[in-house]
């Protein structure tokens, strides 16, 4: 292979300097004709937008309902990142603002034109946006910028408020609901109640059922203690009335009673001094055992009325135990339902009552500030001097790319114009 010498590179070079000079200067005429007379000067605004994070309430088990939706809108705001509030600068609805209130053509400045000509930075480590507007005229950069970062403060506030009405027309929607079902259920618990036999009225019917019955059973209680007593007193009277002689056995002397002599005496035809010492033997009823026969007559009948007062009173309670099963069995079904329906009543009512406190605290929370805070703390200033073209810059790359083109120009003609070496070929014949 052969070796070229560095020697013959700056010769090739030597030769060619005209080549390399022709095409660098063309270059640097080209690039300045285009950096001076051809580009239009492009300048450059920068508003800068401070962005301030609401801070996150500490929340409890004990929070109030307030507090619970301020946590949640401060939440909402913590989870959009700052390079979502960058994007959103450039958002269609902040463009289109910007377009009605600097009066721009929509033709000539589109939303895409404008969104190519606003560029928005996050300086790191900062809470900072930095909104830079560029223009061919310096007062449209400047207030381009400015328009863009009022829009997008008054968009913010906007998309604040919307949320919180959208808060506050969700829980009136919710308590419009649950104020339709609570007075429908209202309706149906006061039908319920307008029905007959209702649950106030079993229970004073199951009062004096208990009552009665209560009563039936001290009778009962009652009649089986005189019942005992009865028997006991009939077993000591037919007791006394077994150890009692039914009859009593008397003797009289005739001489001795007026009136059974005479008796005698006209009877028998005898002389009174015959018969005066005559015996009369007679038996007569016996008053005690009389009296006893007629107490104990009188204790079987209590017996006897008491245990049929007995069975009276079983019956009479066995009836009425029967008919308050029942009426225990028809309350209870009532009672539950009028537990059921008290229950819904009362968690409809909560319900209620928390969507009204809900409500008066998303009106709270609309006067408190819980959006994120955007303040403009750098406007923009209209621009002395325009970033594009960088005429030096231009003309200094333009000259080191025609150098470049030309030395690659000079060797190749170099190349071109060297003559082709000749090379002999020996065939070998076989």
């Amino acid at each position: 292979m052969e070796e070229i010498s560095l020697r013959e590179l700056v010769e090739v070079l030597i030769r060619r300097k005209w080549v390399i000079a022709f095409i660098t200067a063309v270059a640097l005429v080209v690039s300045g004709v285009l950096s001076f007379f051809i580009l239009p000067p492009v300048y450059e605004a920068t508003a800068t937008l401070q962005v301030d994070l609401p801070p996150v309430p500490r929340t409890s088990q004990e929070n109030s309902p307030l507090e619970a939706l301020l946590h949640s809108l401060a939440m909402a705001s913590q989870q959009a990142s700052l390079e979502t509030y960058r994007y959103q600068v450039t958002n269609p609805v902040v463009l289109e603002r910007v377009q009605k209130k600097l009066g721009l053509d929509p033709q000539t400045y589109s939303l895409q034109a404008l969104q190519s000509a606003i560029k928005v930075q996050n300086p790191k480590n900062t809470n900072l946006l930095e909104i830079r507007a560029s223009s061919a005229n310096a007062r449209l950069a400047r207030d381009l910028a400015n328009a863009v970062a009022e829009e997008y403060i008054a968009f913010m506030q906007d998309l604040q408020a919307k949320r919180l009405n959208q808060v506050s027309s969700t829980i009136e929607a919710q308590q419009k609901k649950e104020e339709e079902r609570l007075n429908k259920l209202m309706e149906e618990y006061r039908q319920f109640l307008a029905q007959p036999r209702s649950v106030k009225q079993l229970q004073a019917e199951l009062e004096a059922k208990v009552q009665l019955l209560t009563g039936f059973k001290t009778d009962l209680r009652k009649t089986q203690v005189e019942l005992e007593g009865a028997r006991q007193a009939l077993e000591a009277a037919e007791a006394r009335l077994a150890e009692t002689p039914a009859t009593l056995k008397t003797v009289k002397v005739v001489g001795e009673d007026p009136l059974l002599q005479d008796i005698a005496e006209s009877k028998s035809g005898r002389p009174a001094q015959d018969i005066a010492g005559l015996k009369l033997e007679t038996e007569e009823p016996n008053p005690i055992y009389l009296s006893l026969a007629t107490q104990a007559n009188i204790y079987r009948m209590q017996v006897a009325q008491l245990q049929e007062k007995i069975t009276a009173l079983q019956q009479a309670i066995g009836a009425t135990e029967k008919e308050l099963q029942a009426l225990q069995e028809e309350l209870a079904g009532k009672q539950l339902v009028e537990d059921r329906y008290q229950a819904q009543i009362k968690n409809l009512q909560e319900n209620f009552r928390s969507l009204l406190a809900r409500s008066e605290d998303a009106r709270v929370a609309s006067s408190l500030d819980t959006s994120v805070q955007t303040r403009l703390i750098g406007p923009a200033v209209e621009p002395s001097h325009p970033v594009k073209p960088r005429k030096a810059l231009n003309v200094a790359v333009a000259t080191l790319l025609g150098l470049m083109v030309g030395v690659l120009a000079a060797f190749f003609l170099e190349m071109w114009n060297a003559p082709v070496p000749r090379t002999e070929v020996n065939i070998v014949q076989s």
